[in-house]
This record gives structure tokens, sequence and C-alpha cells, in this order.
């Protein structure tokens, strides 16, 4: 078969516990180098009252509707044992958060944003300034092992009527609930524990995250750490996105739609390059998590969920399951009009002992690499016609360097070679 071969860096390429890990290394910052302050401008307006339609079109006894009143999800704490830069307590694994949020006449305004003189270059209808309605509420956040026990002032966020969003720095020292955050590295200070909360009428989504800092005068170092997760352990939803269940229909059609038009009874060819077309069965199941809305004014409505890939072909040479991210846009008309689905990293790569566990048989020759991956991608649309729905998937084999793992050392990064590749398509749908 016909194979290529690249070279990409090995930190992108290995399959292990630090593709998930909760820390980021610390990274220097230069102290003599200007701060990087806001790139907005914020114009505001204060509103009159609750009813009081912002420009946005929407008022913020809208958004109190389903902002206001008591709230709990799921809450996942991170293991920060194997990162060996923090040690959290007293909660740990799953527990619950509850979010109480209450207005009394807290300021209500309208934001008007742009970006700051020279910061410009934004894509249209992608700008990092939105306009915005802004409300101070009270929030009481707590935790069901009692790490958390807050009663803050937050100020919500909403860019649209169906979520808000508020954001809250808490020193260490101030926490009311008992959560304690302690350095393993006396060197660094533990800073702010900061709260990410996204709310909807399906619920809590966000995070509890902070950093580790430390500074001889000159230099200053800083780590990232998640320490919590909700309303699940590997969130998919970005703070602008609303979560969701996969039945819900938010913006004309839901995620059980896009999955049952890529179940849809096509009539599928699987066709390896430079072979004949042999028939393929091809499904797909949702992984249980949480479905990301996207409802950005001004853009195009899209859906993205994480599933679960099966397929097989009629040889029986092909017998695999991967994980992927399922992407569902919207018509201008509202409704569904095409679903794209791609495994989330390519050249993510696993030991070639546990290709067959991670990714499936294909029937390719591993034999002389290291490790091996797939790069799996596919689009459907509602139509019966031949070419509706296809795709492709390629195998891919690497080289280890064997970098020293030391910080500084070169490594020259994993040579990639594509080891073979499949086109496939559907023929038409049964009737």
């Amino acid at each position: 078969m016909h194979s290529f071969t690249t070279r990409v860096p090995a930190i992108l390429l290995l399959l292990s516990s630090a593709a998930t890990g909760c820390i980021a290394e610390p990274e220097p910052i230069d102290l003599d180098g200007e701060a990087n302050g806001s790139s907005c401008v914020d114009t505001p307006t204060v509103l009159s009252s609750v009813d009081e339609v912002s420009p946005l079109g929407f008022a913020a006894a809208d958004v109190l509707a389903f902002a206001a009143g008591e709230h709990e999800s799921p809450l996942f704490w991170r293991d920060q044992a194997a990162e060996g830069m923090v040690e959290v307590g007293p909660e740990s694994g799953e527990s619950t958060l509850s979010v109480s949020i209450s207005h009394a006449g807290g300021e209500i305004r309208y934001i008007d944003s742009e970006p700051a003189e020279g910061e410009g270059g934004f894509e249209e209808g992608l700008s990092d300034c939105p306009d915005r309605l802004e409300i101070d509420v009270m929030a009481q956040i707590g935790s069901g092992g009692g790490a958390l026990a807050e009663s803050i002032p937050v100020t919500l966020m909403a860019t649209h009527d169906l979520l808000a969003r508020f954001v809250a720095a808490i020193e260490p020292e101030d926490i009311a609930g008992t959560m304690s955050v302690t350095s393993l590295d006396p060197a660094f200070d533990v800073e702010a524990i900061d709260l990410d909360v996204g709310i909807s009428s399906y619920g809590l989504s966000g995070s509890i995250t902070g950093m580790i800092t430390s500074s001889d005068g000159e230099t200053a170092v800083a780590g990232f750490v998640e320490y919590a997760t909700f309303p699940s352990e590997s969130p998919l939803c970005s703070s602008n996105e609303l979560a969701l269940p996969l039945d819900a229909d938010l913006i004309g059609f839901s995620g059980a739609d896009a999955l049952a038009l890529i179940n849809r009874a096509w009539i599928f060819q699987w066709t390896w390059q430079g072979g004949e077309p042999i028939e393929l069965q091809l499904s797909a199941a949702h992984d249980g998590a949480e479905v990301c809305a996207s409802v950005v004014p001004g853009q195009a409505k899209r859906l993205a969920f994480g599933a679960t890939i099966t397929l097989s072909t009629g040889d029986g040479v092909v017998s695999a399951a991967f994980p992927v991210l399922v992407s569902a846009e919207a018509d201008e008309q509202g409704e569904l009009m095409q679903v794209h689905v791609a495994n989330e990293a390519p050249y993510v790569l696993a030991p070639v002992a546990d290709f067959a566990e991670a990714f499936g048989e294909f029937g390719v020759d591993l034999s002389g690499y290291d490790l091996a991956g797939i790069e799996f991608a596919g689009a459907f649309v509602d139509n019966d016609a031949p070419g509706s729905a296809d795709g492709s998937l390629t195998v891919l084999g690497g080289i280890d360097p064997n970098c020293s793992g030391v910080p500084g050392d070169a490594c020259e990064g994993v040579d990639v070679t594509e080891l073979a590749r499949a086109e496939w398509g559907n023929t038409g749908v049964a009737p």
C-alpha cells in the first residue's frame, strides 16, 4: 500500500494519562514584560429594571427566569496525586455542587463591548468582545462534602437568553467551606480559587481551577491547576455553550436526531486504497456525556457531543470501535443540515501492543512500529442519494524517538507513516 512519512512533536502522540492531566507544567513569565490587559473596551449602560429590554432583545427578567433559584449538579474532583504538585482536600472523587442565585435589586447593565484599538482581526461574527447583559446577584455555593460553603456577590453575564455565566475568585484563606489546597513544593504559592459557573434551564456546567506561582523577583513561574469539573468528569462544552441532554430539542433538532441520521439504514461500501469495494456496517452510540449547544448570536447553531463509532466489513477484516466527536449544524431555517464525525485527536498514537484495544482490528501489519493510531472522518446529510454519507479512515504507524524526558533536551519527534487508507460511502439507503 502507498504510504508517506511525516514527523510531529512527540508530545502530541503518546496516548497516556498525561493527555488528560489536570496541571499544566509551570512556565516562566517575564516580570519585565507588559501586563496583558483586556483587549476589549466596554461601555456600560445601566438599565432601569429587570423588565427593561436590552439592545440584545431580552431583559434581565428573561435570564433570571432560569438562573434564579436553586441548581444542583454532579461534581468531579480531580485526582491530583499523579501530578504531585498540590494536595487538595477534604473532598475527592464524585460529589455534588449546589448553586442558589438570588436577585434583590442589584444593578443591571447592558455592556457594549468592542475590540480595543489595534486589537482587530477577528473574523466577522467571531469577536472575542461580545455585547452582554450583566446582573449583580448573590450566589450561595456549596458542595456535598462541605469543601465549598460560600455566600458571595457575583455578576451574571448573558449574551443571549438561554445561558448565564458568572466567574468568581476566592482567596484560599477566604474559603468559607473546608476546602484546602497545599502546594507540595514550598517554593510555590497557591493563588485564588476560580469558580466558572454556567447556568441554563438544563442545569450547571463549569469548573473550579486555580494557579500556583513562584517568583525570584525577576522571573515568575506559574502552573494551572484544575481542581474539579461539572456536570461530568471531562466536560466537552466551552463556557459559552449550553450542556444539554441527548434528546433536548433546543435549536430545532437534538443530539438524538443527529445520531439517528448517522444510524440511518445506509448501504455502505468500504474500499482500501487500490482494493475492491466491500460491504461496510457503521453505527454510532452516544457516550452518555452532555451535548454541547452553540447558540452564539450571528453564528450558525450547532450541537457537539461524544460518541463511539463501530465499524465492521463484510470480509471480517475490519472490526473496530473508537471514540469520536459528533458535530451537527443547522441550516438557515433551523433544520438539521449536516453531521460531521471525526476522532478528536488523530495524531494521538497508542503503543502497538494496545492498538487493538484502543481502536480495533484493521488487518494492517504494524510490525516495525512502536506506536499506531487512526485518523477517521465522515459527513452525513439528510438525503438518500449515493454519496450522502461518506468519509475515510487512515491507519498510522509511528517510531518512538525515545526522548529523555528531561526539560530542555532535544527531541526529534515521532516519525509517523500512513500505513493504509480506506474510503467509505453510501450507495443508497435500504428500503
